[in-house]
This record gives C-alpha cells, sequence and structure tokens, in this order.
C-alpha cells in the first residue's frame, strides 16, 4: 500500500488519503495549522488569560486528573509551583489502576500537597459500559476516556470548578486533525485557543452531548441502558449557567512538551518514579493497557499508536527511523499478553476466549472499524 511520505500513514488506513505530493491528508491539516498551534508564547497567554480570569473567585481555580503517570504529575506540578492555583487533583479509578500508578499518586500529592480525592463509578453500570463498548468496537480505550473525562466534567459542574486541565500529550490531542474528523478533543482543542467565550463553550457542550448521546445509542439496545449511563457520567449542558461553563484545557496545548525531559524534571521535583521496562508511548499505569492493544491490533491490523507515532513524525520529533523502529516495538505480532487479558476479562465478568470472540466477530462481519476517539 502508499504510505505518506512524511507521517508512514498507509492510505486508507484511519481515513488517510495521500495527495499528488506523497503527503497525506493528515500531514495537509497540521500544514494549514502547525502557524498557530505552535507558537506557544501567545498559547501561553491564552491560557494565563483563562487562568487570572477566574483565579480566586471559586473553591478551586481548577481540577487536574492525576493517573501517576508522568504527564498528569507535570500539569498538576505546574499548576500548583508556576502558576500558583488552588488545585483538586483526581483520580478516575476505572477498576485497572495499577500498584505503581497508586504509589505514585500518593507519593506526588503529599510532595506537592494538594487535595485529591479518588472518584470510584458504580461499577455495575462501569462494566456495563465497558463492555457494550468492547464488543461493538472492539475498543475498551473508548470508554475510559468518555467515562473519565467527563465525569471530570461532573465533578467541575458539581464543584463549581472553571476548569478541568488534563495532561494528554499534543500527540494524542492531533493525532486525529484532519479535514471532517470525528473526535470531541479536536474540537476542544480548537475551541480552546480562542478567547474565553461562555457562548461557544455552552455551543461545544452542546455538540458533544449530542456525539455522546449517538455514542451510548450505537452500543446499547434500550433507552434505559442509555440514561443509565448517561446519568452516571455526563452532565446535561443545558444545567449549565452562563456563569460558570466547565471547560476541558489540554495543558499541552500552551505549553511544549518534550517526555523524556518531564520525566526526568519530575523524578527530580516530586519523586516520580519510572514504571519497569520504560518506554516511549507506553502506559504503566494501566493494567488492561496491553489487552486493548492487542486486540486493536487484532482487529485493525495496525499498532494502537500509529496515530500518534505519525503526529510525532509531524511535530519532529522523531527520525523515520525512529518511528520505524518505534513502530515495531509496539507490534504485538504472535504475542499474546494473557495476564492483561484476563484481567480484563475477570472484572468485566467475561467467560476465558470473549476476546477471541470479539476479534472473530470483527473478522466475520461488517463490525465498524476504527475512525477516531
Amino acid at each position: 500500500m502508499k504510505k505518506c511520505g512524511l507521517c508512514l500513514l498507509e492510505e486508507g488506513v484511519f481515513g488517510a488519503e495521500i495527495g499528488e505530493g506523497g503527503t497525506c491528508n493528515y500531514c495537509a491539516a497540521w500544514d494549514r495549522e502547525r502557524g498557530a498551534l505552535t507558537d506557544f508564547d501567545a498559547l501561553a497567554g491564552v491560557f494565563r488569560r483563562r487562568i487570572d480570569k477566574v483565579r480566586g473567585r471559586h473553591p478551586y481555580d481548577a481540577l487536574v486528573g492525576i493517573s501517576g503517570g508522568k504527564d498528569s504529575t507535570y500539569v498538576l506540578y505546574k499548576l500548583v509551583v508556576d502558576y500558583g492555583l488552588k488545585v483538586l487533583a483526581v483520580t478516575f479509578d476505572n477498576g485497572f489502576l495499577t500498584d505503581y500508578s497508586k504509589r505514585n499518586i500518593e507519593t506526588i500529592v503529599a510532595r506537592l500537597g494538594v487535595e485529591h480525592v479518588f472518584v470510584r463509578p458504580d461499577w455495575d453500570v462501569h462494566r456495563s459500559f465497558y463492555g457494550a463498548v468492547l464488543k461493538k468496537f472492539a475498543d475498551p480505550c473508548i470508554a475510559c476516556a468518555m467515562a473519565g473525562y467527563f465525569h471530570f466534567t461532573r465533578i467541575c459542574h458539581e464543584r463549581r470548578i472553571p476548569f478541568f486541565v488534563h495532561g494528554r500529550s499534543p500527540f494524542q490531542m492531533f493525532r486525529n486533525l484532519r479535514e471532517g474528523s470525528g473526535d470531541i478533543f479536536v474540537s476542544m482543542v480548537r475551541t480552546g485557543i480562542e478567547e474565553h467565550s461562555p457562548a461557544n463553550l455552552m455551543k461545544l457542550n452542546a455538540m458533544v452531548d449530542g456525539k455522546l448521546r449517538e455514542l451510548l445509542g450505537q452500543v446499547f439496545d434500550t433507552g434505559e441502558e442509555i440514561e443509565r449511563v448517561y446519568r452516571e457520567f455526563f452532565v446535561d449542558p443545558r444545567l449549565f449557567g452562563p456563569d460558570l461553563v466547565p471547560e476541558h484545557l489540554g495543558f499541552f496545548v500552551y505549553h511544549p512538551y518534550d517526555e523524556e525531559r518531564i520525566k526526568q524534571m519530575m523524578e527530580k521535583e516530586v519523586g516520580y518514579r519510572r514504571p519497569s521496562g520504560d518506554v516511549l508511548l507506553g502506559h504503566g499505569d494501566c493494567e488492561i493497557h496491553d489487552a486493548s492493544s492487542h486486540l486493536f491490533e487484532k482487529v485493525h491490523g495496525v499498532s494502537m499508536v500509529t496515530l500518534e507515532i505519525a503526529a510525532m513524525l509531524r511535530h519532529g520529533a522523531l527520525t523515520r527511523g525512529e518511528a520505524e523502529a518505534m513502530l515495531a516495538r509496539h507490534r504485538w505480532g504472535e504475542r499474546v499478553p494473557r495476564e492483561s487479558i484476563d484481567r480484563l476479562c475477570a472484572r468485566l465478568g467475561l467467560e476465558q476466549g470473549a476476546i477471541d470472540a470479539v476479534i472473530e466477530n470483527f473478522r466475520t462481519s461488517d463490525g465498524r472499524k476504527y475512525d477516531s476517539h
């Protein structure tokens, strides 16, 4: 198959289209927006104006979701130490946090002296959501991303916290940046680089709410099931008042990103510890990440990190040779992460072999292929 001469995406994979110049539509979209998305002097100003506008007006200036990984640790550190904000640190305990993650969280919040809470959803509801998403999309990470991010929105609404600041890397946030992208986080980024506007946020939240209801309609058969999950995780945007519309802010939209520098700094400043077998794009905070990435590869034929690595190439964070080596390193091939798969099945109440059944269903039916989270 033809590959993009820059980011290595294959034509037809994730909607990639190779143009006459040999590069893809993702690269074309990045070229159009690169100037605005890499002007960190201007973007840092946008971020600071947002923060200063509400600083001290509410019980907390911001909520930070912390997983125990390097990126969320860094965001929490920067908001507390550099920006001087009063922050509520929240960990969404989805049932798959590793012991490594929990130890890091305990160390970091103690060092920074911030208030921290674990949020544990109703497991019956969460298990139902995970299982339905797994069967429909063969990607339980979708359920985690949606439930975690929008449960934080609920907390912001209930506690009157103006911002949820997260630590997604730019390669995660911009991996689906292309014309016609269905990734709701791309829309959040675009709204986030504009000057603050409650009206724009209300419009964004209404759009996101519609997409979430569409997602729930795809994975559940009855309205009762849809409403049960919706009530657990999401907030009807019509409940937001014009004086406070919670906003998702990606810290690394406004600030440069360097994974290794972040790790070294957090080790020095707050006692962050790397997971065993630490690698770029690793996920030492999640017990089922290996199962999810294995399943993704079996169903879609490519690595789960393909889009992130393509984004890293566009950003100049990798050479072509480094990207090819990383893609090879993250491929499962014939290897099977049995421990991670067993953990996923046990928590979801699935029989052994359920993962194989999901894979077979996608091979023999018109199961929906991956487009974007």
